[in-house]
């Protein structure tokens, strides 16, 4: 029985693994279809995740006829052949291997979950995917988050030979454990791995949530994931005042974890992390009350598809609150589902429990968790010494800086340009070709889905031999950032009024070789009077003395009263007067909408740069003191 438990842990893992690794690549997918519509992209999203719990009721009512294994030995081949193929395609192609790649690892997983569940009960498979979200974890962390679907380096086969293999090696080691045992609790496990994709297997997000620098954010986060996992294995063993104590733990963790970024945010992810898993371990579980006999299509499909929806809903109601305001914070989905599958439970916990063996405390490989441990140091080591260790700097004045800005569209290559992808070495490439002594950054994204999960701060400080600040906008996930050749000084962030929304925005500041230098992006949305007042706000929190410098995506034109607000308040444009080369490249038009304007300071030798890696165009600026 311990070998069976131990090779469903490991498929629970690399399923696990997998999926996210999917859902990752999906995102961008996604993204490139709120081109269209915002209706159009959370449409693709919900059906891909619904289909996904469909297929999987689909597999388990197939095995009984072929065998569970052979069903998903069979499955697992086809999403390894999509998972190659897809990195060959482009547009219109490449979005439907992507949704048909994500369904069927979505299949695939909720697969090996009910298999999980049927040889070792709940606890098996909450140590599985906790084991599988820290393989993720230590992925993104190696490929500093730009994943391998996206590159062309031996770095990215190489991991994407590893998961195939992994993938294929674990579905044929389980292909003679069956699936065809009744459980419940499959809405709590769909919860659980929305925040999973979210927040637990996401290293960007642990990186901006907390504030830490990515090496010691993966400690943290693998480390409570292990954690988590080591304590869900042996929750039978455990009194039960203990396992219901560690699960009400998880809502305060998780709460304070997505509603106090920072030192706080720190310290409660990794209990979050590992007391959510033990949490889940008890909510989903074998259903005692109901005998094979009693199985239905109907109710496997119910089951399978409620995971796939519920997987989605909080973290997409998160990320379509950044163009649809929910009229509560945005984080709030999120937020519940943790508290649920808490609630969920402690309510099992008064409920009598199986002893047999499908429900026995679960041994899981020690070896697993010492070697994922270790390689948790060894990555952080290897990551703080090739990208963070800090760096000396002269302090030789500059006497004319040049600056560039640059609206990254979240990493996104859009599908205007040859996309949907991400091509985070094009984009610091056009920055080193540049070689600017200011870098000032818009939509630098940190965490977001839809956006592949990339931790664009991380990745452009680490290859970039620059100081940095970062200031958040709408979210920590979201924001502006500065760079300097030289050490600056003063770093802070103006919040700019919300006004008509939909996004909260903010601008960051540094003083730098006797200029401040102003990161903005100010509201998209039709209407100008936020904007305005954003500008207004801006230049209140500047001041009236000292030289100043100011750029970056101001989602309006030359003609707009924010442009006007900006040249009343004793500011020059450096494209000059009237209508300068268009900066925004977008499906539906084309405008000038980002600028660099100064006070104080002479601005030379401005130029737009043709660069197809975002929706806007980079711009280049030399200041020098008047």
């Amino acid at each position: 029985m311990e070998s069976t438990q131990r090779r469903v842990i490991g498929l629970m893992a690399v399923a696990t693994w997998f999926v996210i690794d999917a859902i990752r690549t999906l995102g961008p997918l996604l993204s490139d279809l709120f081109d269209i519509g915002v209706t159009v992209a959370a449409g693709v999203g919900f059906a891909t995740f619904a289909a996904g719990g469909a297929l999987a009721a689909l597999v388990v009512l197939l095995g009984r006829r072929w065998g569970h294994g052979t069903v998903l030995v069979g499955l697992a081949l086809v999403i390894v052949a999509l998972r190659f193929a897809i990195t060959g395609l482009s547009e219109d192609l490449l979005i439907v291997v992507g949704v048909v790649l994500a369904v069927g690892a979505l299949a695939f997983l909720l697969t090996s979950a009910r298999i999980a569940v049927a040889a070792t009960g709940g606890a098996g498979l909450a140590a599985g995917t906790a084991f599988g979200a820290s393989m993720a974890v230590l992925e993104q962390t190696v490929l500093r988050t730009w994943d391998a679907v996206w590159r062309d380096d031996a770095l990215g086969w190489i991991a994407i030979v590893v998961l195939a293999i992994a993938v294929v090696g674990s579905a044929w080691a389980c292909r003679s454990v069956a699936a065809d045992v009744p459980t419940r609790g499959w809405w709590a496990y769909g919860l659980f791995f929305s925040i999973v994709f979210y927040a637990l297997g996401n290293i960007a997000f642990a990186n901006s949530q907390t504030g830490l620098r990515m090496s010691i954010a993966s400690v943290a986060l693998v480390g409570g994931l292990l954690a988590g996992a080591h304590l869900a294995g042996h929750a039978r063993r455990l009194p039960a005042l203990f396992t219901t104590v560690l699960s009400a733990l998880a809502i305060p963790a998780i709460v304070i974890v997505l509603t106090m970024p920072g030192a706080a945010a720190a310290y409660a992810l990794p209990i979050a992390a590992a007391t959510l898993t033990v949490a889940v371990s008890r909510a989903v579980r074998v259903n005692d009350g109901q005998s094979q006999a009693h199985l239905s299509v109907r109710r496997y499909t119910g089951a399978a598809v409620a995971f796939g929806l519920l997987a989605l809903l909080p973290f997409m109601l998160v990320q379509l609150d950044y163009d649809v305001p929910l009229g509560i914070p945005h984080i709030t989905p999120v937020a519940l589902a943790g508290v649920a599958i808490a609630l969920a439970a402690v309510l099992a916990m008064r409920k009598p429990v199986r002893t047999e063996s499908t429900d026995a405390p679960v041994q899981v490989v020690t070896i697993g968790l010492v070697g994922l441990a270790g390689f948790a140091v060894l990555s952080a080591l290897w990551t703080y010494t090739e990208y963070e260790e800090p760096r000396a700097y002269t302090m030789e004045f500059i006497e004319a800086p040049t600056v560039m800005v640059y609206n990254l569209h979240y990493g996104v290559t859009p599908g205007l340009s040859g996309g949907p992808s991400i091509d985070l070495d094009e984009l610091v490439g056009v920055v080193k070709e540049a070689n600017p002594d200011v870098l000032l950054l818009q939509e630098v994204d940190r965490g977001w889905v839809l956006a592949g999960g990339v931790d664009l701060l991380e990745y452009f400080a680490g290859e970039l031999d620059m100081e940095f600040t970062y200031s958040p906008a709408h979210d920590p996930q979201f924001g502006n950032a500065v760079f300097t050749s030289r050490p600056f000084a003063n770093a802070r962030t103006v919040v700019l009024p919300y006004g008509d929304g939909p996004q909260r925005r903010s601008a960051a500041v540094v003083d730098f070789m006797g200029v401040a230098y102003a990161s903005v992006h100010l509201q998209h949305k039709e209407r100008d009077a936020t904007r305005v007042a954003q500008v207004e706000a801006l230049l209140d929190a500047l001041g009236d003395t000292g030289p100043l410098v100011v750029g970056g995506d101001f989602n309006d034109t030359a003609d707009s009263r924010t442009f006007a607000t900006m040249i009343a308040a004793g500011f020059l444009s450096a494209h000059g007067e009237g209508k300068g080369q268009d900066t925004y490249v977008g499906p539906d038009f084309q405008a000038q909408i980002d600028y660099i304007f100064g006070r104080g300071v002479v601005l030379r030798d401005y130029t737009v740069i043709d660069s197809p890696w975002s929706d806007h165009l980079p711009m280049l600026v030399n200041v020098t003191l008047e």
